[in-house]
């Protein structure tokens, strides 16, 4: 089935209550369905149609929401990114997937547009705020205000949609040093959201806050698509400032909070009982990158709430979460509805409880494959089986912990970085001559990258992280590098 069926569902059922909250405006289910409505009309309308891929380049924001349910709902295929990608790594991954169109804000685009006129060539240009550049075609570029006003009366019809037909592309790291895009289907996410649920157990009038960037999968399912498909209310939040999320969660009385180790270690830093009053607060989910026991213990100490932590790829989807009363807080959890999970050793025998293996999935929420790279997809996928590349063991009650990758990346801050990837850059430098990456141990991120670099001339550490910031997002850029002269 069209997954959004489930939200129009919701819309019916609860069209007065609150589905989102932001800058202090409260947009109800009935709202939020006019609108996707709305701009799936519109869509259509300006020829984004079955199949079509459109490119999502957004900060958190409603319109992001719209945008991704509408695109769904006319079973576009939506390509989440994260805005904070550079013009290069972007290059990449429209080059991969040759976009009909893409829907941002006016300045990035503009910013993007400047760096390279090309960037947007026959390719539709949909704004959230203002008009782009003077020199785009108008027949090309389009605002979400012009967008809607165009929007006539009756809806399109529902189309038919079967549970294999592809909803999204969303782009991760592997270790092969550029960019995969995961296929996610309209069934991946139907069960992935579903069996959440089952999981966390949210109440319809309970409400979570979204401060982690809503283009990674962890985010988008956990803290968007299952809550609106709960009816309960998400309240939606820009940045990441610990006193602003302090703030938001005492006014709004958020019951669930959602995100990465870092993230809380932050809030811990800046936490003030006397200061806030946070006693709404009920669970703190965790996923995106391995939580200690002891970070652990310390979130529920202070912050007085239950840690769920979880587990999963954007090739999966979120699939294990500790449920809620029947938490180990060593462990990721154990997993959803329908999903298996084995361990197995290097030769593929599969291990017993408590032998650390490397872990293997088999689910309905298991990804088709990598878009237009098939021999990564054959590498991955054995037996019906999907190799994370992750290492872990189970217990005899099910419960999965983590115990470190096989594969070439690491997580710094909840993003999962490809070694290979800072390693290519560095050497696309015409100075340098070779390259190592290392991983080093932080407590606030979870991961650090140290980079030592041989150059052929005199090159300063200045020097080289100004050209990695020419290709890489911020959080990518080594945070130490060591200059050797050969």
């Amino acid at each position: 089935m069209n997954f959004t069926a489930l939200i129009r569902q919701i819309s019916k059922r609860l069209p007065d209550k609150t589905a989102i909250i932001e800058n202090n405006e409260h947009i109800s289910y009935r709202k939020l369905w006019d609108t996707i409505e709305k701009l799936s009309q519109a869509f259509h309308a300006v020829g984004l149609t079955d199949n079509n891929k459109v490119i999502i380049l957004l900060p958190n924001c409603r319109e992001f929401i719209y945008a991704f349910f509408a695109l769904l709902k006319n079973k576009t295929i939506a390509v989440p990114l994260n805005p904070k990608l550079t013009a290069y790594e972007l290059a990449t991954i429209f080059k991969t997937i040759q976009p009909e169109a893409v829907i941002s804000t006016a300045s990035l685009i503009n910013q993007l547009h400047t760096a390279n006129p090309l960037f947007f060539k026959n390719v539709k240009l949909i704004t959230i705020d203002a008009d782009v550049v003077a020199e785009y075609p108008r027949a090309q570029a389009f605002t979400f205000k012009r967008l809607l006003s165009t929007a006539v009366k009756k809806p399109l019809a529902f189309p038919n949609t079967a549970n294999r037909e592809i909803a999204s592309i969303n782009f991760t790291y592997r270790g092969y040093g550029y960019p995969l895009g995961a296929i996610l289907t309209h069934g991946n996410y139907l069960h992935g959201a579903v069996g959440y649920i089952r999981l966390i157990k949210p109440d319809l009038d309970q409400r979570f806050l979204l401060v982690m960037p809503m283009s990674h999968i962890f985010t988008l399912v956990g803290c968007v698509l299952v809550p609106l498909l709960r009816g309960a209310t998400v309240v939606i939040m820009r940045n990441l400032i610990p006193s602003h999320v302090f703030k938001a969660i005492e006014e709004y009385k958020i019951d669930f909070l959602v995100g990465v180790p870092t993230f809380y270690h932050a809030l811990l830093s800046n936490y003030k009982p006397d200061k806030y009053d946070i006693s709404s607060l009920k669970h703190a989910i965790s996923g995106a990158d391995y939580l200690s026991p002891e970070l652990v213990q310390e979130i529920e100490n202070k912050l007085k709430v239950e840690v769920l932590q979880g587990y999963g790829l954007t090739e999966t989807l979120p699939i294990i979460c500790n449920p809620k009363s029947k938490t180990k807080p060593q462990s990721l959890g154990i997993p959803g509805h329908e999903v298996k999970v084995k361990i197995v050793d290097d030769n593929g025998q599969s291990q017993k409880p408590g032998e650390i293996g490397e872990i293997l999935i088999h689910s309905p929420t298991v990804m088709k494959g990598y878009y237009n790279h098939p021999k990564e997809t054959s590498e991955v996928f054995k037996d019906g089986w999907l190799h994370t590349g992750d290492l872990g063991r189970l217990d005899k009650e099910g419960y999965l912990y983590f115990e470190g990758l096989k594969k070439d990346i690491v997580k710094v801050g909840g993003n999962t970085i490809d070694l290979n990837e800072i390693k290519k850059t560095l050497l696309l430098h015409q100075a340098v001559a070779e390259a190592y990456i290392y991983p080093k141990p932080s407590v606030l991120w979870g991961k650090i990258l140290e980079a030592e670099v041989f150059v052929k001339q005199g090159l300063t550490e200045k020097d080289l992280k100004t050209h990695c910031s020419n290709y890489l997002a911020p959080y990518k850029i080594p945070a130490k590098i060591k200059v050797a002269n050969i």
